[in-house]
């Protein structure tokens, strides 16, 4: 009789960790993908300046990044990955990765008229649709602001816009 309970619970015990085991494989299957590769790189305007900030994303994943200080970015992806790559002012990008591990990426200025679009604080509108006033700056201003150190950018423009 002891030895049918104590080989009942061993039965139970080794059910238990074949269970488990199989549980923590399939969360770990499902987290890390033994066959990602790491991708790093370097994000560039055409001129060959290095853009921080720029935001990079796997196409059809909940992963991403952004380039640091110095254009430089590194992400785990699948080896036949696309990256969705984009920053304020430039075309965004589709890059696919192919299984390259070392990549570099060159943006190119968008193309949008900036007498078409307004800068709204928190996206961009066509200026046929803001019902708000809209003032705008010339050139020489613009490039004024960009030589000097503006510390509060509406108090310099007060008195000065069109």
């Amino acid at each position: 009789m002891k030895n049918s309970i104590k080989h009942t619970k061993d039965l139970l015990i080794l059910s238990m960790v074949f269970i488990l085991s199989s549980v923590f494989s399939n969360i770990q299957a499902n987290n890390i993908n033994s066959e990602d590769i790491k991708v790093s790189g370097v994000v560039q305007d055409q001129t060959g300046v290095e853009l921080p900030g720029v935001s990079i994303s796997v196409k059809g994943m909940d992963k991403g990044t952004i380039t640091n200080a110095s254009g430089e970015f590194s992400i785990m992806v699948p080896p036949n990955a696309t990256l969705i790559v984009s920053f304020v002012g430039m075309e965004t990008k589709e890059v696919d990765i192919k299984g390259r591990r070392n990549i570099v990426i060159v943006l190119e200025e968008s193309s949008v008229l900036l007498d078409e679009v307004v800068a709204i604080g928190y996206g961009k509108q066509s200026r046929a649709l803001i019902t708000n006033s809209i003032s705008k700056i010339n050139k020489e201003m613009a490039q004024e602001i960009q030589m000097f150190l503006v510390t509060n950018l509406s108090e310099y423009l007060w008195g000065k816009c069109e």
